[in-house]
């Protein structure tokens, strides 16, 4: 009868003979459940030879027991439907999507504070005890042992879902009590089970009350926060267990011996045959420790471990130590604990309230995927919560991380109910959530997080805190839900981390190197700011939805981009400032009332957002070599500050200044690079415009008198190179081709007269004052505006009146020629350079020399400019050229005030550092003799040869001109000891070396 099956012909019940078993007369003749068909055709004599017989037979083959049916599953409830619950305020809709598992879900959405949503009822589980080899039969004469009930939920929306009832029905109503628990539902979808095997709810079941069609669950969600919450199911199936064998520990013996356990409460009675028999129960009770002393394996299906027995006054202990392996499932009754020191932990099937797990070994551990009440982790190395990324793992009470420990939660969250104690590294992309209700919690320990979660809700309008004892640092995002965190100065936010703020604020301060703050809360309310801006804060986002407002309780200077991306951002009547060192994009609203908005980056910086943006008093500090470019119109109504940054406008997004605005600053590094526009309301006004354009600032000013009070917008901008050909009059002989101005208005009417003042500097050419004018455009001619300069090169002149706008230009009223006389070009190498020298007499007018290069005397280019000394007598210049080619073509342009310009001659001059035809030896000098060896026939037949040497600073410390021999040596008496370069060769082939003097 080896694997065979002793088949009931009477109804077909179906029972599985296993070898090697446990087995006992009374369990065998008990679990082949004879009929009553069967049993008048047998006397009790023949059933008990039958019985022997059997046991005799069972022997033999080496089977020890029968393995009976121990659960039945039901994976679809026949009814779904809702009942009301008193007070609540979300209904269930599409009920019967809890009946298959697909990730569609049925649905409540609860609205208020601290509301349930109604009953949702799941009943008629098919279970039957009929057909014996069904996943859903049950004996009729079966004993029930457990219950456990398997939930996939998840909350939407921003509120708090926790449980508000979970409870077994009959066909009666309501039994025993609810299995709720006080963890919040995660945001993605996963199983919470509720019950287990010996856990019967605090009621007892028959098997008929299970088969009836009104056995089912009830199932209620409550919104635990101040905003609307959604509660979802995607699935439900319930598990019973039944028929099966519990033992209970005696108060001594090893666990894992068969003698240490027995069917009584005390451990005496039947023990067990071995510890792989389906259906086995083994309760540790009776003690308060307990230590493996060997491994333990429960192996049979529906079999577990179980520790403790519930009572409050007799908890259980149990120490799995690191070279022992307990392979079971366990269920941790109320009150107990369990210690793992061993890095293969046991499945945790169910764990009960007030109980313990610690994990402790000194290497890695996996820590087992359950719900837990308190979590301990120490020891060392790493402990690794589940890779499964749709469950959360949860702490009803406090999860303590001892020093020296990194937790890791894999990417998935960590949810915690009562309490954090962190003394290590709580790390992983998944966060660490501290989630209370209406109750004041606390975080302990100075440790690490890389992403925490602080939910601290409240069922009504009052706020509870979170007191952060120790000084704690986050390395990657803080999320701020709900509640205060009262963080003294305990709180440090790692560069590059994050603050993420819904409903929740910080109390204090924190300290910083740069982190990124966003807010996001759903609630069209307004909320005020706390200590998490009070740090160095890189980049602000607002996004508090359209009808709400962030309200700031400070001055903020971010070292980033402010971003509001919906909502508002209110400076408050406090009139707060905002720094800004990177970009400013506004979706929302910007309410700056009278405060003053900084823009101090180093970089290019940006105005952008859906729609114009107005300042009260707006700063440009941008560093050096910085610039703020608009993208959307730009207005200040009070004050514009140019310090550092150059601002770039454009003519669909201007910069436009108020009526009663003042432009302050303004200078060679921060001017407006393209239109500005300032607004005029009164008969008599003078603005001065701070425009540039390509690095020059040229201010100028415009005194208008109106004809009336009307308000209009003068625009100003200073353009680079030549304005538009035209004719000239009145004595204007020619205009500058450097720049001109473009100025215009919003209402040409109102102009009665005005006069202009421009500025010029070096590059504008204004060496004889005297005769420049000011020109404007008159349609197609040059109208002269008078004027003169107030001195040569850097000045300023003065327009008589005009009656309209146009084109500005600086003009000359003679032409001016180019008398300066050249005597003398010539280019000298240096060491890694080439040297350009030359002379002139009677520089008259003259702006500027520009000095160009060719490889191949057709195409140049500009390498530099000096500007003229425009002085009587000799003058000489030099130029450097520290990129010199192998073979170059050098030439000066001469360029006049007025634009015109001549040229010098050209010259061409050979520079080769790479031809080993001249070699210079020793490279190591001690008595100052150096020689050079020469190869190139082109040197040797040269006249003579130059001969240089140069120390580190580039001073000339020798010189000569020799006579070209294959063989050159010469001395350099009285040499420092250090490096030096020596240059030898003719103008066609120049070579250098490196020697070191000792």
């Amino acid at each position: 009868m080896y694997g065979k099956t002793l088949i009931d012909r009477q109804n077909t019940r179906v029972d599985r003979i296993h070898p090697k078993s446990a087995f006992s007369a009374s369990t065998f003749t008990l679990s082949f459940g004879y009929t009553k068909d069967l049993i008048p055709l047998m006397n009790r004599f023949l059933l008990r030879r039958l019985n022997v017989v059997l046991l005799a037979l069972w022997t033999v083959l080496g089977f020890n027991s029968l393995q009976a049916q121990t659960s039945a599953a039901s994976t679809t409830a026949g009814t779904v439907g809702t009942a009301n619950n008193p007070g609540s305020s979300g209904s269930w809709a599409s009920v019967t999507n809890v009946q298959t598992e697909n990730n569609v879900y049925a649905t409540a959405l609860i609205t208020g504070s601290n509301k349930s949503s109604n009953y949702l009822d799941a009943t008629n589980w098919g279970f039957q005890s009929t057909n014996a080899a069904a996943a859903n039969y049950i004996p009729s004469n079966a004993t029930i042992n457990g219950i456990q009930v398997s939930i996939k939920r998840r909350k939407t929306l921003t509120g708090n879902v926790r449980d508000s009832k979970v409870i077994l029905l009959k066909s009666s109503g309501e039994v025993g009590v609810s299995r709720a628990s006080t963890v919040s539902w995660p945001t993605t979808s996963a199983f919470a089970a509720y019950g287990n095997e010996i856990d019967l709810w605090g009621a007892s079941f028959t098997a008929a009350d299970l088969t009836n069609s009104g056995f089912g669950v009830r199932i209620a969600a409550r919104n635990k926060g101040k905003k609307d919450a959604q509660a979802e199911i995607d699935y439900i199936k319930i598990t019973v267990f039944f028929n099966q064998t519990i033992y209970y520990s005696k108060n001594t013996g090893n666990l894992e011996t068969l003698a240490t356990w027995g069917t009584v409460s005390d451990g005496t009675g039947t023990a067990p045959l071995n510890f792989t028999r389906d259906g086995q129960l083994f309760i540790l009770t009776n003690r308060a420790t307990a230590t493996l002393t060997g491994n333990l394996t429960i192996s049979g299906l529906n079999s577990g471990f179980v520790i403790g027995n519930g009572a409050v006054a007799t908890p259980t202990t149990l120490t799995i130590p690191s070279n022992y392996v307990l392979t079971a499932s366990v269920n941790l009754k109320d009150n107990s604990s369990l210690t793992i020191t061993n890095t293969t932990a046991p499945v945790l099937t169910s764990i009960g309230a007030n109980t313990t797990v610690t994990y402790n070994a000194s290497a890695d551990q996996t820590i087992a995927d359950a719900a837990y009440y308190n979590l301990s982790l120490s020891g060392s190395g790493k402990k690794l919560f589940t890779t499964n990324s749709a469950v959360a793992t949860t702490i009803d009470n406090i999860l303590s991380i001892t020093g020296g420990v990194t937790a890791d939660n894999r990417g998935n969250n960590v949810i915690v109910g009562g309490s954090i104690a962190n003394s290590g590294y709580a790390s992983g992309t998944g966060s660490y959530t501290y989630s209370i209700t209406d109750a004041n919690g606390t975080l302990s320990g100075n440790g690490i997080y890389d992403n925490l979660e602080v939910d601290a809700s409240s069922s009504s309008n009052s706020t509870y805190s979170v007191t952060l004892s120790n000084s704690t640092t986050v390395k990657s995002t803080l999320y701020l839900n709900s509640g205060s965190i009262s963080n003294s100065t305990n709180l440090t936010m790692n560069a590059g981390s994050f603050i993420k703020v819904e409903d929740g604020t910080l109390a204090n301060a924190l300290s910083s190197t740069g982190y990124d703050v966003t807010y996001l809360p759903s609630s069209n309310t307004t909320i005020t700011a706390g200590g998490e801006l009070a740090g160095t804060v890189k980049n602000l986002d607002v996004q508090v939805g359209s009808g709400a407002t962030l309200t700031l309780n400070r001055n903020v200077s971010m070292t980033g981009n402010l971003a509001i991306s919906s909502g508002t951002l209110d400076v408050s009547n406090s009139n707060y400032n905002l720094t800004v060192g990177g970009n400013l994009t506004n979706n929302g609203t910007l309410n700056l009332r009278s405060n003053t908005v900084t823009l101090n980056g180093n970089g290019v910086q940006t105005i952008d957002g859906s729609s114009a943006q107005t300042f009260n008093s707006l700063t440009v500090n941008n560093a050096t070599g910085g610039s703020v470019q608009l993208n959307k119109p730009v207005t200040v109504n009070n004050t514009l500050t140019l310090t550092n940054g150059i601002v770039t406008t454009s003519s669909t997004n201007t910069l436009t200044t108020a009526a009663n605005a003042t432009i302050s600053g303004g200078n060679s590094a921060s001017y407006i690079n393209g239109p500005l526009k300032m607004t005029v309301n009164s008969i008599n006004s003078t603005k001065t415009f701070p425009v540039g354009k390509n690095g020059a600032y040229r201010p100028l000013s415009l005194s208008i008198e109106q004809n009336a009070t009307t308000s209009t917008v003068y625009t100003a901008e200073a353009i680079a190179g030549a304005p538009t050909t035209r004719t000239y009059t009145t004595g204007i002989q020619n205009v500058s081709s450097v720049r001109y101005y473009t100025i215009g208005s919003s209402n040409a009417a109102t102009l009665s007269s005005a006069t202009i003042n421009l500025s010029y500097n070096t590059d504008d050419q204004v060496l004889n004052p005297s005769v420049l004018r000011v020109a404007k455009s008159n349609g197609t001619q040059w109208a002269n505006l008078g004027g003169s300069g107030s001195a040569a090169n850097n000045g300023t002149i003065s327009s008589t009146s005009f009656t309209s706008l146009g084109d500005f230009v600086l003009a000359n009223i003679n032409s001016i020629v180019l008398p300066l006389t050249w005597l003398g070009f010539d280019a000298t190498k240096k060491v890694n350079a080439i040297e350009l020298n030359w002379q002139t007499a009677q520089e008259v007018n003259t702006a500027a020399f520009v000095i160009e290069k060719s490889a191949d005397g057709v195409s140049w280019s500009r390498i530099g400019t000096l500007a003229s000394k425009n002085i009587a007598g000799t003058n000489t210049y030099t130029f450097t050229d520290a990129f010199p080619a192998a073979v170059n073509y050098y030439r000066i342009k001469q360029v006049d005030i007025d634009g015109q310009f001549a040229y010098s001659k050209t010259i061409r001059i050979v520079y080769s550092t790479t031809s080993t035809d001249i070699v210079v030896y020793p490279t190591i000098i001690r008595n100052g003799t150096i020689n050079c060896v020469i190869k190139d026939q082109e040197v040797l037949k040269s006249g003579q040869i130059s001969v240089a040497v140069y120390d580190l600073s580039g001073k000339l410390v020798y010189a000569n001109k020799m006579k070209p021999l294959p063989l050159i040596t010469f001395t350099c008496s009285n040499l420092a000891a250090g490096q030096y370069t020596v240059l030898i060769g003719n103008e066609n082939n120049y070579q250098q070396a490196k020697v070191l003097v000792q």
